[in-house]
Parts: structure tokens; sequence; C-alpha cells
């Protein structure tokens, strides 16, 4: 099977990471970078805010919801699941592949302190978003200050 440059390029800074979790991870107990691989995938996030929420929006393409899972602590949302290998493409061949299928775990730090309990999310065509309001706290409060001579 061909590999296309980025893909072969990623797959070597993995191999770096993987020998770095190695040699560092044994001492600290746990891997200190993410592990790639043929089991692994990063799906891209965007984040945005307003004065009363954060919205993060998650591209999941041909993920099924039922994989997702989703958990919000204090400014940390979590976000794993993993994206299943059509049936199809077991019985065949590859021949060419930049498409990546496994698991997947994102742990994004918000700008903010976050109301956890009042976080919502929606699935559709293949797009996580996932709202959640700042706390009261998190929002801040404008305070006029005076100058004194």
């Amino acid at each position: 099977m061909t590999k296309a440059p980025a893909v072969r390029y990623v797959e070597d800074v993995a191999r770096v990471g993987d020998g770095f979790n190695r040699l560092f991870g044994s001492l600290l107990g746990e891997s200190i970078l993410p592990t790639y691989g043929e089991k692994f995938w990063h799906p891209v996030i965007d984040i945005n805010q307003t004065e009363k929420e954060i919205c993060v929006r998650v591209e999941l393409p041909g993920v099924d919801e039922k994989d997702i899972s989703i958990s919000v602590e204090e400014s940390r949302l979590t976000i794993s699941g993993e994206r299943k290998t059509k049936e199809e493409y077991k019985e065949s061949s590859q021949w060419y592949s930049e498409m990546t299928f496994g698991s997947f775990h994102r742990i994004i730090d918000l700008p903010d302190t976050v109301i956890s309990d009042k976080a919502e999310a929606k699935f559709e065509k293949g797009l996580l978003t996932v709202t959640i309001p700042r706390s009261e706290k998190a929002k801040g409060k404008k305070v006029k200050i005076l100058v004194v001579k």
C-alpha cells in the first residue's frame, strides 16, 4: 500500500513520540505525549466564545453518535470516541489510504470556568457542537477605577 507523504511524516513523528513515552513514561508511570498510530486519530476543533457561553465544534465524519463520550469538569472538556472501519473494507486489500480509523481522545482546556451541568451537545452531519454556559464569576464585572493624583 502506498501512503501519502504527509501520512508517512505523521507516522515518523509518531514513532519518535512512542519512543519518548517508552523512555520517560516508565519513570512517571504514564504516557507523556499522545500516542499515534493506526488505532489513533485526532479530530479538529474550533472554539468560539461569547459573553454568555463557550461553543466547541468538533469534526467527526463517519463517527456514530453512540460511539461518542463527552464530559465537562471545571474548565476542561473531554471528548472521546471511535471511528470504526467499514465492514466492506475489511475483506479487501488496501492499495492507498489517507483515512484514519480507531479511537480518539481530546482534552480541551476552556478559556473560563463553566457551568458543566448546563452543557448541551448536538451531533449533526458529522459535526459535534458542545455549548457550555460560562459561570458568573468567569464573566467578570466591569468596574470603573478612578485614578488618584
